[in-house]
């Protein structure tokens, strides 16, 4: 039904207002990737967030692993959800004052920070109060993609270059995280998988 709601209120919205009616060519796009720091954004953020993909998929594996059940999974997609909407609010103060680069710098040592205290959690009350980490891990991740994938692209190339960074660095992490972390899991445990995501968040802090 919701989704119903969404296609009605689609059909409504009037197409955005481009400055340059001319279409983008493929030569276009390619030029993307002849800009070093723009892929070298793309490797920083494809690791980070097949790391923080494994949030919703290995950190759940040892909520059951503990104990717990689907109302505790609810639970902690709760307290993420609300943990960040306040960061959320203020995400355009603190990117103003400090920039994208420290912004993600920020992220890659609170998620890795995130999954070390995920592979040594006692308990599924211990995951869910750790969850509220989330307000400076996703926020961060997010804005600072957006921010210094802006600033590294051409102007008239802007809304392309954000939407191949999402599809790459968002889109194709997803597709890879849960084959990593289930052939993790089979070699060793839940708790060391965890913390191989933790250690893995030193790529992006070191890159950037």
């Amino acid at each position: 039904v919701l989704s119903l709601c969404v296609i009605f209120l689609s059909f409504r919205l009037e197409e955005a207002k481009t400055e340059s009616p001319d279409p983008i060519k493929f030569k276009d796009m390619a030029a993307l990737f002849q800009n070093k720091n723009y892929v070298l954004l793309l490797v920083v953020y494809f690791v980070a967030y097949f790391v923080y993909n494994a949030d919703g998929i290995t950190v759940i594996d040892l909520i059951f692993d503990l104990g717990g059940n689907a109302s505790n999974v609810g639970t902690k997609w709760f307290v993420q959800a609300i943990s960040e909407i306040p960061m959320m609010i203020i995400m355009g103060r603190l990117l103003i004052k400090y920039r994208g680069k420290k912004l993600m710098i920020f992220a890659s040592v609170i998620t890795a920070m995130r999954f070390f205290l995920y592979a040594m959690a006692p308990s599924v009350t211990s995951i869910l109060i750790m969850t509220v980490l989330q307000m400076l891990s996703y926020p961060f991740l997010l804005i600072s993609q957006k921010d210094l994938v802006y600033r590294e692209v051409p102007e008239h190339l802007r809304s392309t270059g954000q939407m191949v960074a999402i599809s790459i660095t968002i889109g194709l992490s997803a597709v890879f995280t849960p084959i990593f972390a289930a052939a993790i899991v089979e070699m060793t445990t839940i708790r060391t998988a965890l913390t191989v995501f933790g250690l893995l968040m030193i790529i992006p802090a070191t890159l950037m």
